[in-house]
């Protein structure tokens, strides 16, 4: 994202001097507000706030992919080059196009053959293509993977990471898009879907490279491949001590680890007993060994708090009581509370009508419930059936996880909106700041993202957004023409198998659910 965009036609107003004055952010140099920089409650330090990065955003699987495309094909290796390609991933497949004609098959084998170091931590979820994808990985002459299960019993490796180091020096992404074709063709209910990723060059990357590298070097698996597949060339690159000078942006990598010391999993026994055992516990990078992180959760209640204008969020299942409670806290401090999230009807969580009832409600007890929206995508130009979308049409999946607060802040990564990403599953995202330049027609990054989004959501164009507060009403009665419906929690429930006796926590447990790691 270029530091002035061009907006195109702008509103423009007269000055007593009779000069026109384009549209822009005042300068804001208050970044701090925004960021929390003690200890998580789980007794780990915040990361640090990196100064001097450059970010683009990219918004849905295409642009996302081409730019991984391009960042990858940088590392074009060389003996003793100490370029690496690094990935985390929740779903791999590396057999589909991520552009046209270039596929991860390809990429990841050429690198390989001009002796760049390929790397890969893929969670070992059952019946997917991520044990195919791991077996090529690690065949590669400069290869080596890992099908991570070292997670709390119920729970995931959700973070997606990519780290290029190659003749344009370290890039790093993150974001919701995994290696899926599902983000570019429909393979599944409402597919492609709509997802947010951000590209970051500064020395914001290196807590993402440092993330890889404490999740390698202390796996089990990682470690019985020896020398050199277990070797990592990035773990060399030292923390930077200054700010970096590719871009104005504060970014802050926040992260989320379940807590071993409380919880079951991570390390497994060679023979399962009853209840689901481990010999270790924890994460031994985390504070004391054993701990939890829970850096996410950290950041976004400080950033909830000092919200003032608004608050937008995407997200794919909006569950949490605790995340409904923080909000309903703040509404009587802001204007608007706008949440965007998958239909019910095609959402893959057990029990999500009722889950999703009693987060709605709790808002809505508030007395300033009418600053509420809470919607889903729809085709534009059909009638509304709050029962249910047509699961064939295409990008009606929302999977982005993604916070804007006042057009300055910005949350973009891996974690939902539940106690899954704050306190359970291995989540990260970058938070980002800056200060805007006081020039026409330049931004926060925040307000930047935030039109985007409502442009494509809405079928107008970025400028029609600009006011977040005046353009919001499209949100509360959504026209015909925009890809919104207003998200009514009362229009279906779950079924029989899903009604609350069973939801109840007795045989389908938030244990399983949406678990809570702290």
């Amino acid at each position: 994202m270029a530091d002035s965009p061009d907006l195109g036609k702008v509103d423009v107003s007269l000055n007593r001097l009779t000069t026109v004055e384009p549209q822009c952010d005042p300068k804001d140099p208050d970044f701090a507000r925004w960021y929390d920089t003690g200890t998580d409650s789980q007794g780990n330090p915040m990361l640090p706030i990196r100064q001097g990065n450059d970010v683009q955003l990219f918004i849905d699987g295409p642009d996302t992919f081409a730019a991984m495309v391009t960042a990858m094909k940088t590392a074009t290796g060389g003996a003793g080059s100490g370029q690496f390609i690094y990935m985390c991933n929740w779903f791999f497949d590396e057999t589909f196009n991520l552009v046209p004609g270039e596929n991860l098959t390809a990429i990841l084998t050429a690198a390989s053959n001009a002796k760049v170091e390929i790397r890969a931590l893929i969670w070992d979820q059952p019946k997917t293509q991520n044990g195919s994808a791991v077996k090529f990985i690690d065949g590669l002459a400069n290869g080596g993977a890992v099908l991570d299960n070292r997670t709390l019993n119920f729970g995931t490796h959700h973070q997606k990471i990519l780290v290029v180091n190659g003749s344009q020096g370290l890039i790093g992404f993150v974001g919701g898009v995994d290696f899926n074709p599902d983000r570019l063709k429909h393979v599944s209910d409402g597919a492609p879907l709509h997802d947010v990723h951000v590209r970051i060059v500064g020395p914001a990357v290196f807590d993402l490279l440092h993330t890889f590298v404490q999740r390698w070097q202390e796996h089990p698996d990682a470690r019985k491949k020896g020398s050199p597949k277990f070797d990592l060339l990035g773990a060399g690159i030292p923390e930077p001590t200054a700010a970096g000078t590719a871009g104005d942006k504060f970014v802050q990598i926040c992260r989320t680890f379940g807590n071993g010391a409380r919880h079951e999993g991570i390390a497994k026994r060679t023979t399962r007993i009853f209840p689901l055992a481990q010999e270790d516990r924890g994460y031994a990078f985390l504070n004391g060994g054993s701990n939890g992180q829970q850096g996410i959760r950290q950041a976004l209640i400080k950033a909830i708090g000092a919200s003032k204008e608004f608050i937008y969020a995407e997200d794919q299942y909006m569950i949490s009581m605790e995340i409904s409670n923080l909000l309903k806290a703040q509404l009587p401090k802001i204007k608007k509370l706008i949440l965007l999230i998958t239909h019910s009807s095609i959402s893959d969580l057990p029990g999500v009508w009722l889950r999703r009832k009693k987060f709605v409600e709790n808002l809505l007890t508030s007395p300033d419930k009418a600053k509420v929206a809470i919607c889903c995508l729809h085709p534009e130009n059909l009638p509304r059936n709050p029962k249910k979308v047509d699961p064939k049409v295409d990008h009606l999946y929302v999977h982005s996880k993604t916070w804007i607060f006042d057009d300055k802040f910005a949350t973009v990564g891996s974690p939902n909106l539940n106690l899954r990403g704050w306190t359970h599953d291995s989540e990260i995202f970058a938070a980002i700041f800056d200060e805007s330049k006081d020039k026409p027609c330049t931004l926060h990054f925040a307000h930047q993202l935030r039109m985007k989004l409502w442009a494509e959501h809405l079928k107008l164009k970025e400028t029609d957004v600009f006011d977040p507060i005046a353009s919001s009403r499209d949100w509360f009665s959504p026209p015909l023409s925009s890809r919104l419906m207003t998200y009514d929690h009362k229009a279906d429930t779950d079924g029989s198998f899903f009604k609350p006796s069973i939801l109840d926590g007795r045989i389908i447990p938030d244990a399983f659910v949406d678990p809570n790691g702290s």
